[in-house]
């Protein structure tokens, strides 16, 4: 599932507060579900990915909570930043 990892980026930033590799790192992992909402349903994360490369996208193509996660965490990381 796709809206488990804007969690994974907040648990990053908070287990490392105020290190500037750990919000790097977790604006880069960020950034790929950009990239997601740019491929196929245009501003949407898809519900599910291949966790093997290519990560093909499956099931639902727009999954609101895996937008509004990613947007929260953005929210938040440039809040805590």
């Amino acid at each position: 599932w796709t809206w488990f990892l804007p969690q994974f980026c907040e648990a990053l930033d908070r287990a490392w507060p105020n290190d500037p590799d750990a919000v790097e790192a977790a604006n880069g992992y960020l950034g790929s579900v950009a990239g997601l909402m740019n491929d196929g349903c245009l501003g949407q994360v898809p519900e599910l990915l291949d966790g093997d490369t290519p990560h093909r996208q499956r099931g639902c193509d727009a999954q609101a909570w895996g937008v509004s996660e990613a947007l929260r965490v953005w929210h938040l990381l440039d809040e805590l930043n």
